[in-house]
């Protein structure tokens, strides 16, 4: 008897590893399927560039009139092809791009934040889902506070590393974002990065005066984890906002202000 028991046992014991095996490579397979399908979107819609600006050079004061000197100075950017993208799926907006980093996806925004929390820009299933807009927001950037959302993936896809901003050392190299529409560039400056909880004001989009407004920012800065010296101009921000592994309510996120558009160079 003690033998058949023990048999029942060592068998159901090899199905219940059979079919953890199981679930776990599907997992496993899925996560590779849809890094696979994020990459070749970058690969397929944007290419690397160069943003040149020119940067007043210091030199002892004078009293000649003439025009402060200049160099040329190169940043990293992306051009993006939307007509391309639009045409796989009309939902997608933009492209999030943070130099130095992980994070360059296209933006979705649906008709409620359930539409891409596991669906891929292409409309195919993936657990990972999409980056995507707050749809009560205005995809024009109108709103105050405009909110992206991002799963934190174990991979660092999608806002995996966006808790890598609790480092201020890695704040220092990572300060600003871009937001890339068929319009231009939409530049945003770090100045805050907190963990917060997901029902929590973080997330007020719309404010009933500049006064209010500026009271969420002061917020923002005072449960940041660390002062960026960032002075926000009153503009509108941006915070971008992923899950954490403590529990299922806790969030992470950073906000960035509004500091400068690049319309996109027009063929003359």
């Amino acid at each position: 008897m003690k033998k058949i028991i023990l048999r029942i046992a060592i068998c159901l014991l090899a199905l219940v590893l059979l079919v953890s095996g199981y679930f776990f490579i599907k997992q496993y397979l899925g996560y590779v399927r849809e890094k696979k399908l994020y990459t070749d979107a970058q690969t397929s819609f944007t290419a690397p560039a160069k943003l040149v600006r020119h940067v007043p050079v210091a030199e002892p004061e004078s009293d000649s009139e003439e025009p402060p000197l200049e160099e040329e100075a190169e940043e990293e950017t992306l051009t993006v092809d939307f007509d391309a993208l639009k045409s796989v799926n009309g939902d997608i907006i933009a492209w999030l791009y943070i130099p130095g980093t992980e994070i360059s996806y296209p933006v979705l925004r649906g008709t409620s934040n359930d539409s891409y929390i596991h669906t891929a820009y292409d409309g195919s299933y993936a657990a990972a889902g999409s980056i995507f807009m707050d749809y009560r927001n205005s995809p024009d950037l109108s709103d105050a506070n405009t909110v992206i959302y991002g799963h934190n993936m174990k991979n660092d896809t999608m806002f995996g590393s966006l808790s890598e901003y609790r480092s201020q050392d890695y704040y220092s190299g990572h300060s600003v974002f871009e937001y890339i529409t068929p319009e231009g560039k939409y530049v945003y400056t770090v100045f805050a990065a907190l963990v917060t909880d997901a029902l929590s004001s973080v997330y007020d989009f719309n404010f009933s005066s500049p006064e209010a407004f500026s009271e969420h920012i002061s917020m923002l800065r005072r449960y940041s984890v660390y002062n960026t010296g960032v002075e926000p101009n009153g503009e509108n921000i941006m915070t971008l906002s992923t899950c954490t592994s403590r529990n299922r309510t806790e969030r992470f996120v950073i906000a960035g202000q509004f500091t400068e558009f690049i319309p996109n160079e027009t063929e003359e």
